[in-house]
């Protein structure tokens, strides 16, 4: 972790006797089991507040226990991808389409939650 980027460093670790191979010594991808889950992203639905539900998705992309409501995404090392990740789980858990262009004018939980909320009202 010292080294290398977070994208970088394994979540999980899955001890195998053998690793799974085809008949002609290849790796078989398609019989190695399932990592257990990391951490199970939690299935809100849709009673928690915009706040408390942007801050469990932001937790959840950026792989991190807890978090600020102001502390800011690209200080977290946030990047395009992140926001679309971030964007697509709010998409799916609150049917709320928050535009890139709002982490760049409110990079932060409480900034989001706002426009969530905003974009909620409007529907």
């Amino acid at each position: 972790r010292r080294r290398w980027p977070a994208y970088m460093v394994p979540e999980v670790f899955v001890a195998l006797d053998a690793l799974p191979t085809t008949p002609n010594g290849k790796l078989d991808r398609a019989a190695l089991p399932e990592p257990p889950e990391a951490a199970a992203p939690s299935a809100s639905d849709g009673s928690a507040s915009p706040l408390e539900a942007v801050r469990e998705i932001w937790c959840e992309v950026l792989r991190l226990p807890t978090l600020g409501d102001t502390e800011d995404l690209f200080d977290l090392g946030g990047h395009s991808i992140t926001m679309t990740q971030i964007s697509t789980r709010i998409l799916e858990r609150l049917d709320v389409d928050v535009p890139l262009s709002a982490y760049f004018d409110e990079p932060t939980v409480r900034g989001i939650a706002a426009v969530v909320a905003d974009l909620q009202e409007a529907q």
